[in-house]
């Protein structure tokens, strides 16, 4: 079913569903579209950086993530991915203060601490 052409919510939950599939391009579709309705949906820039995990695109994430960050920064999952995925590149200068945000916003998170060290 495709959703309403202005419909952000609806591209954002088919994303995710599409990302519970496995169908990675597709969210990645999904979420373009939703930036396009609204840029400033930190959602859309977080549910795309997931997507970029699935493929191991490592920088565009660290880009959406970052962007999402920037839109709405009280999010510990966002925190954590971001430090992984630096860890990840082999950019290990901001995986300490990624992981401590983690740890700010979500103390139970024990992949932030994981990443941390």
């Amino acid at each position: 079913m495709s959703p309403n052409l202005n419909d952000l919510a609806a591209y954002l939950d088919r994303a995710c569903d599409y990302i519970s599939q496995g169908l990675t391009e597709q969210a990645i579709g999904d979420c373009n579209r939703a930036i396009a309705i609204d840029p400033q949906s930190n959602d859309a820039y977080r549910i795309r950086g997931i997507a970029y995990f699935n493929f191991r695109l490592y920088d565009e994430l660290i880009s959406d993530l970052s962007m999402a960050i920037q839109l709405c920064s009280e999010d510990a999952t966002e925190h954590s991915m971001l430090a992984s995925a630096h860890l990840n590149t082999g950019d290990s200068s901001l995986v300490g203060e990624y992981s401590n945000y983690a740890m700010q916003f979500k103390p139970e998170d024990g992949n932030a601490y994981c990443t941390r060290s």
